[in-house]
């Protein structure tokens, strides 16, 4: 009988399977994967396959037992010799790459398997593996429970790769979260969609440029950061590789009106979140190609995008995942994972969804330092359990306890808060936790990792820095629904400046002197007419979803509404 344990794609086990599969590794490398696994069989290999994916790590276990599947020893062999005569099996521990194998193979060991009346199965398994790239070895440790396997979705396997090749193992690779190497063949359009060349002369002259009256001053760290850069790219190299199938994007790649859309141009169709709050996948089959946005998605979101055979993107940016390890991290130990952002925002709905991962995980998000003294009130014994319940009724984890949910917790954030707030929260909850359990108990009673974005705390220290220089008005340049750029405009109206959030550069009307934007602190949009006056210094800054090209455009407008357009066109001639 054969096995191998690898990444692959395959629709999720039938309703109210407690499936689950555990695999740590210790060795030159180290590290975990636990969760409910996906379990097929695909009749034409012969094939048991099961699989659980977390974040950017996911291991699949492939049993060969031969005409039929049985309980027994599957003894283990590398994976290019997986068409050897059984009894035996391929073990390999694999990272998600594009088509590339990336971790370790197994050469020795075995996997123990046994099944009940019901055809439920259960096991374990002691391997040796060895990485595919160099030297290094580990030993992987596993077990699984509660499988009942269904057939294989159309589509989900493919024909046996050949030996020792650089695809997975009998897999049809259907999940990506490394892009396609593309990105010469996208690299003009890119340009031509985001590039600008007034931007360029702001960069080359120290980030200032003077146009008759006017100067421009650019905060130094602005516009798209690499998560979102490496977001759209994987999205254009997307419609590059699949030229002919139907895209779709979970929600909005990014907070930024005019880069959706571009791929709306490009033939890409939005999911939208339907009445009762989900997204609507029904029209989504087994041939469609799914991105999911720079936010990453919930975990049941995830789970029903591969129960469908579909092939998934997954752009989730680096700074977010590392979010989602905190707060699994935080559940796995038994904390209640605080996590300050917007309850309703995509990226704090996916965050929050990874305690879930754990029987006991809780979550409880935070707002603003107003909620996070409620919540520290509480800690300290103050406060109405039922007045909480009700404030927080849709920012905790389903059937929350305050009463106990709150003597063990850890700190965590939304990437794109203000990250002053982020740590002085962080650090109001510490106090309370010391004044409820004394200082000895902070290690027992209280967590908290700095997990602000590094590209967040960047342009908002940027604008800062701005505005040790007088400045007349500020411009910033983004989404009215972009949780950074929202940030970067209440930061720079905190500093006394004049600020003026527009979401696109046609919100500065020329011809009629005045600027759509929306007000400090509101949801709404305003218009106001003769909103440049007298300023001669103007500060630019944009959010980290908005391309070059817009924050061009807003100082080409600026120029025009002034008059001085033409000597703006002679400056970057």
């Amino acid at each position: 009988m054969l096995a191998t344990l690898s990444l692959a794609a395959c629709a999720k086990p039938p309703a109210g399977s407690q499936a689950r599969l555990e695999v740590q590794w210790t060795g030159t490398d180290t590290g975990k994967v636990m969760g409910r696994p996906t379990v097929e069989w695909c009749d034409s290999l012969r094939l048991l396959q099961i699989q659980v994916v977390r974040g950017d790590t996911g291991v699949a276990l492939a049993l060969y037992p031969g005409d039929s599947m049985m309980g027994g020893t599957y003894r283990v062999v590398l994976p290019s010799r997986a068409d050897s005569a059984p009894p035996a099996s391929a073990v390999a521990l694999r990272w998600f790459a594009a088509t590339a194998i990336r971790g370790f193979q197994g050469d020795s060991g075995s996997v123990v398997v046994e099944r009940d009346g019901a055809g439920i199965l259960s096991g374990k398994f002691d391997v040796a593996a060895k990485s595919a790239t160099d030297t290094r070895r580990i030993r992987v440790h596993g077990s699984f429970q509660g499988l009942l396997p269904r057939p294989a979705a159309a589509g989900c396997v493919s024909k046996p790769a050949p030996p020792d090749s650089d695809v997975d193992y009998g897999m049809e690779s259907t999940y990506f979260r490394r892009g396609f190497g593309l990105k010469a063949e996208i690299e003009a359009r890119l340009v031509a969609d985001y590039h600008s060349t007034v931007v360029e002369a702001l960069r080359a002259n120290q980030y200032r440029l003077t146009v008759g009256p006017l100067t421009f001053r650019l905060a130094k760290e602005f516009g798209f950061c690499y998560g979102v850069d490496r977001a759209v790219d994987y999205a254009y190299e997307t419609r590059a590789k699949f030229p002919d199938r139907r895209l779709h994007l979970v929600g909005e790649i990014i907070h930024n009106p005019h880069v959706n859309q571009k791929l709306r141009n490009m033939g890409v169709r939005l999911l939208a979140r339907g009445d009762n709050g989900e997204f609507d996948f029904s029209g989504l089959t087994a041939e469609d190609v799914v991105i999911m946005p720079a936010f990453g998605v919930t975990i049941a979101d995830f789970e029903r995008l591969r129960g469908l055979g579909c092939v998934l993107v997954d752009t989730t940016c680096g700074s977010v995942l590392n979010v989602w390890k905190r707060v699994e991290g935080y559940a796995r130990d038994g904390f209640t994972a605080i996590i300050h952002g917007k309850h309703y925002h995509e990226e704090t709905k996916a965050t929050a969804s990874q305690v879930m991962k754990y029987p006991n995980g809780r979550y409880l998000v935070v707002r603003d330092m107003g909620e996070a003294r409620l919540v520290c009130d509480f800690i300290e014994g103050k406060g109405d359990p039922k007045a909480l319940a009700d404030h927080f009724r849709n920012a905790v984890s389903p059937g929350f306890d305050f009463a106990q949910g709150l003597r063990q917790v850890g700190l965590a954030n939304q990437t794109t808060m203000l990250s002053g707030e982020s740590l002085a929260i962080a650090d109001e909850v510490r106090k309370s936790v010391v004044r409820r359990y004394g200082e000895a108990g902070v290690a027992e009673h209280f967590r908290s990792f700095d997990t602000i974005c590094s590209a967040t705390q960047e342009r908002q220290d940027a604008v800062v820095d701005l505005l040790n220089e007088p400045l007349d008005i500020m411009v910033v340049i983004g989404g009215y629904n972009s949780s950074n750029t929202c940030h970067l405009a209440a930061l720079a109206h905190s500093k006394g400046v004049r600020t003026y959030h527009i979401e696109d550069a046609d919100a500065v009307e020329t011809e009629r002197g005045a600027i759509r934007h929306q007000p400090i602190g509101t949801t709404r949009e305003e218009r106001t007419e003769g909103w440049l006056g007298e300023a001669r210094l103007i500060g630019i800054t944009a959010g980290a979803s908005t391309p070059n090209n817009k924050i061009g455009e807003t100082i080409v407008r600026v120029c025009a509404t002034s008059g001085v357009a033409p000597q703006l066109q002679a400056l970057i001639a």
